[in-house]
């Protein structure tokens, strides 16, 4: 695993608002297709539901200085997928989906108070 900051290669619009963003992008293109973080930002538990056949079975967590900070394994290869956020202090996040065929798509998440 590289350390660094990860770029979203497409979203779905042109962005106003770092919450607005659907992020479509994977490491090998654009998809036709969504992945949406809610609620962003989050303070107890995020929600992320995508429509992407990808078979998701990780899902890893990054400050925002792209240092890793956990991994999830994603069970049943479920199109939705809520991770908890308590142990976190507050600040900007990257989360990574990783597929079964090592696809991945990347999104923002903002944690705020406890």
């Amino acid at each position: 695993m590289q350390n660094g900051l990860f770029v979203v290669e497409g979203v779905e619009k042109p962005c106003n608002a770092v919450y607005s963003c659907n992020p479509v992008g994977t490491s090998d293109g654009i998809l036709n297709g969504t992945v949406k973080l809610f609620p962003n930002p989050a303070s107890h538990t995020v929600t992320i539901e995508t429509d992407l056949n990808l078979n998701f079975v990780e899902c890893q967590l990054f400050d925002a200085r792209g240092t890793f900070i956990e991994s999830t394994k994603i069970e049943n290869h479920s199109h939705s997928i809520q991770i908890k956020l308590d142990d976190l202090p507050i600040g900007y996040y990257w989360l990574k989906l990783i597929s079964a065929d090592h696809r991945q798509v990347v999104t923002s998440l903002s944690k705020i108070h406890h």
